[in-house]
């Protein structure tokens, strides 16, 4: 069923005296029902702010729901020890430490990058939502939704300035965001919860220049100081945010005529403006070296000339530019293969986007400002990325170092689409942003799913990047924590073939011959980790294992408290520390180091029966009781959780609530021996009249 509804201006209160008024026609609505009613309603008018609110609801309802499969992802890659493993966002006596440290100083680990904002964040959410994923990825959802309506809002003081007519102006900015809302390459930025500090940036970097332009353009008096507040922000979230004094000067070059307007008033001298930016960004490098000691890292692995660093990084940038239009077939991890010549196809061609991109930067300063700032927002986020020497060896790509280059594509694109002559043209260019917005759309929501869990990312991204140690290595922790050892150790064979230095693969080999019972093979991979990398706790960690299974606890006690040391959150070590305590009897120290197990991972079944276990042994049973219910609250597919519970209850002498433990145990795993002989053992004792 379809009707027309028309409201005159006299019957809307908001629509009267308001000097400025737009038509819009034909805005289709779903009224609900048994069958549901379609409704086109006419409004006559609708003032600009209105319509300006009703884009932006549109806007935030859009990117929400595109994203909103993601809530119920897992935690994946960084985000085991960046979020779910980081003590720091636990406890607020931890700020003083996310202040003054590294950004891996929960880990014990040196880093180049400091970023506290993250860390605070983090740490909110966790107290709001609790250590569950789906929290820390609605905080993504969410900051990303900020930032479209922000490239929405900054869109339109910008298309404002190109001398477009009103009804352009707001077409172009609505596409602009329609556009960087859909966009695909967006996905690893929003779906990886670790990715957070991209958005984070992100978000205060568009903030900042937003006012900067508010500001310039005369329209908030406070704007620059606003500006420079959240380019603090944006800095303490992520080190790129240093390039915003350049998006400044961007838009000062790309308007000339705003900033001279505006500095004939009587305000601060052009060269005053960037000064605040400038004295802050020396600031920053001031904590920088006094948190971190340096600038930046030295070259890791990369044999190459300078000149070839340079080549390489122009082989990058090609890559980025292809992926901002062509946003699919994403991959969580691309292999660096670094070009030694120009004459290789890759730099030749790399050479030709390079000089196809500066032309029409060039031309656009000439012929449309717009363009010319819209291509500058492309480049300018990226130009820490071409920094090649900063990153791992295999890899010097990652698809969410698009997402803020992502809004000057997008301002670009939609620019292109809403300026075109003759009707037929318009009606065909709005097909295919139609079509480019569907295609855009369907393909976030399925790249959204990969992200999932670790076993869809890693199995996707071994396809796409067979050649990369790294996703290798992280597809066999993945089959090793199912049980499968041969799979496992079979990728961790191939991360080894493709990385030899690196010592992860090792270990978690050795770990995969440990539960294939080759403990000897397994101790000389351990000890192989060892000699590539003395400092490295687990590689102690896991030779610990090898001797405990070959029942030379002292050895094993000493690797353990080496491994600790080295790293005070590795849980699993002193977790494996309690279980030779506990076998010893010792259980005052077993106690302590589950305990402290549990506090870097309170969220853990087994550490909680651990514990229970403890206190059985010590005689107190209701304490374990606890904490065997604890650890079925928290991972009730556990049937040992349910065995250690009945016998806790039979060892107080509550049969029915024994019984009842191994029966829950047993709809688990039919076949459990020790459920079966816990209800044996109840049958045997039962009195008889």
């Amino acid at each position: 069923m379809s009707t027309s509804v028309c409201f005159p201006a006299s019957s809307v209160p908001w629509l009267q005296g308001n000097r400025d008024l737009h038509y819009i026609q034909n805005i289709p609505m779903w009224i609900g029902g048994k069958k549901g009613i379609w409704i086109k309603i006419n409004l006559m008018y609708l003032s600009y702010k209105n319509r300006t609110a009703f884009a932006i609801l549109i806007l935030a309802t859009a990117s929400f729901v595109l994203y909103c499969n993601t809530l119920q992802n897992g935690f994946v890659w960084d985000d085991i020890g960046v979020i779910k493993s980081n003590v720091w966002i636990r406890n607020v006596k931890f700020i003083p430490e996310i202040l003054t440290q590294n950004a891996w100083g929960f880990m014990n680990m040196e880093s180049s990058y400091y970023r506290p904002v993250i860390h605070l964040a983090y740490m909110l959410v966790y107290h709001i939502f609790g250590p569950g994923p789906w929290g820390f990825h609605l905080l993504n959802i969410i900051f990303n939704a900020i930032s479209t309506v922000l490239v929405f809002l900054l869109a339109m003081e910008i298309v404002e300035l190109s001398g477009a007519t009103d009804s352009r102006v707001f077409g172009i900015a609505f596409l602009s965001a329609l556009l960087f809302a859909a966009d695909p390459i967006h996905t690893e930025a929003v779906a990886f919860a670790a990715a957070f500090t991209e958005l984070s940036y992100t978000l205060f970097y568009l903030v900042s220049l937003y006012f900067f332009v508010l500001w310039r353009k005369g329209k908030l008096k406070e704007g620059i100081y606003l500006s420079c507040l959240f380019f603090v922000l944006s800095f303490l979230s992520k080190e790129t945010a240093l390039t915003l004094p350049l998006a400044i000067a961007a838009f000062d070059i790309a308007f000339p005529g705003v900033a001279r307007l505006h500095e004939t008033r009587g305000k601060l001298h052009r060269v005053k403006v960037y000064l605040p930016y400038f004295v802050l960004s020396a600031v920053y490098f001031a904590i920088r070296l006094k948190v971190i000691g340096r600038v930046a890292n030295s070259t890791l692995g990369l044999h190459l000339t300078a000149f070839q660093l340079f080549l390489n990084a122009i082989v990058n940038f090609g890559m980025y530019l292809g992926q901002l239009v062509y946003p699919f077939n994403l991959n969580a991890y691309h292999v660096f293969h670094p070009v030694h010549s120009v004459f290789e196809w890759r730099s030749i061609f790399s050479l030709a986007a390079l000089l196809l991109f500066t032309a029409l930067i060039f031309l656009s300063y000439k012929k449309n400002r717009l363009v010319f700032f819209g291509l500058l927002i492309i480049i300018i986020p990226l130009l820490p990325a071409f920094y090649l020497p900063v990153f791992q060896p295999g890899s010097t790509y990652a698809e969410r170092y698009l997402y803020l280059s992502s809004a000057g594509f997008s301002l670009s694109a939609a620019y292109f689409i809403c300026t075109v002559d003759g009707a037929k043209t318009r009606v065909a260019a709005l097909a295919f942003a139609a079509l480019i917005l569907i295609a855009y759309s369907k393909a976030t929501v399925y790249r959204n799913a990969v992200w999932k869990d670790e076993a869809s990312l890693w199995t996707d991204t071994v396809n796409k990047s067979p050649n990369g140690w790294v996703p290798h290595y992280q597809l066999g922790i993945v089959l090793k924590s199912k049980g499968e050892y041969v799979l496992a150790a079979n990728h961790f064979s191939d991360a080894m073939k493709l990385a030899p230095n690196a010592p992860g693969p090792v270990i978690n080999l050795g770990y995969a011959l440990i539960a294939m019972g080759k403990v000897d093979e397994a101790e000389k991979r351990f000890k192989e980790a060892i000699r590539m990398m003395p400092l490295y706790s687990d590689a102690h960690l896991g030779l610990g294992a090898a001797y405990a299974m070959k029942g030379d606890d002292l050895d094993a006690k000493q690797e353990f408290i080496v491994g600790i040391g080295l790293n005070p959150t590795a849980w699993q070590g002193h977790c494996a520390l309690g279980l030779l305590y506990y076998q010893e009897d010792q259980f005052i120290q077993a106690l302590q180091e589950f305990s402290r197990a549990l506090y870097i991972d309170p969220y853990s079944g087994g550490l909680h029966r651990n514990i229970g276990l403890v206190y059985v042994g010590q005689g107190s049973l209701d304490k374990a009781i606890v904490q065997f219910k604890t650890a079925i609250r928290l991972n009730p597919a556990d049937p040992e959780n349910f065995i250690c519970l009945g016998n806790a209850y039979q060892k107080k002498g509550l049969r029915n609530q024994a019984e009842e433990s191994y029966q829950a145990a047993l709809k688990i795993d039919p076949k459990n021996s020790e459920a079966q002989e816990g209800l044996k053992a109840l049958a045997a004792t039962t009195p008889r009249y």
